[in-house]
């Protein structure tokens, strides 16, 4: 289905709050980090993992799904949510582990869940499915309208055990997301060689 002039519009807008939102988060990131990396340091401790490049696989689904449709991520869920409507202020104050974040602050940036716009996500790499077809069954059973759709995350053939979650739910739409370009931050340097940023590149 061609998309519309104004879901262009949508999109694009979109995806550039997606990309200021992880800009702006990785600034905040490093706070309190340096010189010296530790990565429990700073406003945002732990590790923090961005969908930088991978905008365009959130607007491109989501601009097909209605508000009964629920949606999942995988580890990298900012452009996901941001592109289901998740409110910016309370998923920020999640992050930053706020009182008024969606989960009161427990749940941390890959464990993000807002139910008043059907979106979840699943912190462990390539695990989408599970929470996706449970989603979907859920529906069936309660006989609501709807699909879900699952975001697998990198590495779906190696980790994801999507045969099986999803072989008798027939609603459950299952996504691999992998990204041109991907950061991830927070890593011990004694293994990766430094702190820092590390770019993925995949063709």
């Amino acid at each position: 289905m061609k998309p519309t002039p104004q879901q262009r519009i949508w999109m694009y807008e979109t995806m550039l709050k997606s990309r200021l939102f992880d800009d702006a988060v990785f600034e905040a990131y490093w706070e309190g980090k340096k010189p010296v990396f530790h990565m429990g340091k700073g406003p945002l401790p732990g590790e923090m993992h961005q969908s930088f490049g991978q905008e365009p696989t959130a607007v491109g689904v989501v601009a097909h799904l209605g508000p009964d449709d629920a949606v999942g991520a995988g580890h990298r869920p900012h452009h996901v949510a941001i592109a289901r409507g998740v409110n910016l202020e309370r998923m920020a104050a999640e992050l930053f582990g706020k009182k008024t974040g969606l989960s009161g602050g427990r749940g941390g940036h890959m464990h993000l869940y807002d139910n008043k716009v059907n979106f979840f996500c699943s912190g462990i790499i390539a695990e989408g499915m599970g929470p996706g077809a449970g989603m979907a069954l859920a529906r069936k059973l309660q006989k609501k309208p709807g699909i879900a759709v699952a975001y697998n995350g990198r590495e779906p053939g190696r980790l994801s055990r999507s045969d099986e979650h999803g072989g008798p739910v027939e609603i459950a739409v299952r996504l691999c997301d992998r990204g041109q370009q991907v950061r991830r931050v927070g890593h011990d340097p004694g293994v990766h060689g430094r702190a820092g940023v590390e770019t993925r590149r995949r063709l």
